[in-house]
């Protein structure tokens, strides 16, 4: 598997000893296998679950009653799937219970993501009756998709009435994209194919530089705002640059966790070669590399503690 990740990186340039992938023993390059299992296994899964609600569609020729049993036994088609394809971790501590529930909530996040993609290259600009769209119309646009591929939990109700969760999954998935664009660009290592601009302008509207690589403008056409007819300025360019920088270095620490990676010397590890070097590449110096690491710990701590109540309170509700 290791083998095969990294002959499908054909662009990755980095010579040994500079973070790639043949400076780090097996244990720091498991974390790359499992996290790419992972994705693979949700997506396999949501195909799954969105042919199941098609053909629940096709029968029942209307909207989908998430409560009837039809509907149920497509999530669990989706938990099942997961199951099979997901390879966790020896000594790994999350229950399958767990793992489905955030694993359906990545799904949402890549849902909403693909859409968003076809929404985004599928703008011209000069048809006639060509009109930006608003934030409530973006929203619109992708839940009939989100709700058709991905799968709600028992008693939720749909997307149409839940804006800020929508707007929620659209900002992480948009976070996610950018992360793996700057990730690619790093590995590429060489500056005539992809470089950081940091004056908010698209490499492709770039025809002197087409090299030019605007994490701006990727995040916007990953938000929505590129769909509203807004631009990154270099102001904004400088807030998201920022922004990312503290969030590779959360990534890879719920990523170096996923792989049960040992705490200590190896997390340690682990946390900079996937995390702070792309922090740093993205920043530009590694002056704000102490900061950025403190605020993801303290972060990714807050997070971990609103998983622990909640899961302390479902459980309470099973009892009684």
């Amino acid at each position: 598997m290791r083998t095969k990740i990294k002959e499908a990186k054909v662009w990755d340039k980095r010579k040994q000893g500079d973070g790639s992938v043949d400076a780090d023993d097996e244990e720091d390059a498991n974390v790359e296998i499992f996290d790419n299992i992972r994705r693979g296994a949700i997506h396999s899964a949501k195909k799954i679950f969105r042919s199941c609600v098609r053909i629940i569609q096709s029968s029942k020729e209307g909207a989908i009653d998430r409560t009837s049993d039809e509907y149920k036994k497509c999530r669990e088609a989706f938990r099942t799937e997961l199951k099979r394809l997901h390879l966790k971790p020896t000594g790994a501590t999350e229950s399958d219970e767990e793992d489905a529930e955030e694993a359906e909530h990545d799904a949402k996040v890549y849902v909403c993501g693909t859409t968003m993609s076809a929404l985004t290259d599928r703008i011209n600009k000069t048809k006639v009756g060509y009109k930006p769209k608003t934030p409530k119309e973006v929203r619109e646009l992708l839940i009939p998709e989100m709700e058709l591929s991905a799968p709600m939990k028992d008693g939720e109700t749909g997307y149409k009435t839940k804006p800020m969760e929508v707007d929620k999954l659209i900002k992480e998935y948009a976070m996610q994209k950018t992360m793996d664009i700057a990730q690619t660009c790093m590995e590429l290592n060489n500056e005539a194919l992809c470089k950081l601009s940091k004056d908010g302008q698209r490499s492709f509207s770039d025809k002197d530089d087409r090299s030019k690589t605007s994490l701006g403008s990727v995040m916007y056409e990953s938000n929505g705002k590129t769909l509203q007819g807004k631009s990154p300025t270099k102001s904004d360019e400088e807030k998201i640059t920022r922004k990312l920088g503290r969030k590779t270095i959360k990534h890879a620490i719920r990523k170096c966790m996923k792989a049960n990676v040992a705490l200590g010397k190896n997390r340690t590890k682990c946390i900079k070669r996937l995390g702070k070097a792309l922090s740093n590449f993205v920043r530009g110096d590694n002056k704000n590399e102490a900061p950025d690491t403190s605020n993801a710990e303290l972060q990714d701590a807050r997070e971990f503690m609103v998983r622990c109540i909640k899961k302390k309170n479902s459980y309470k509700k099973k009892q009684d």
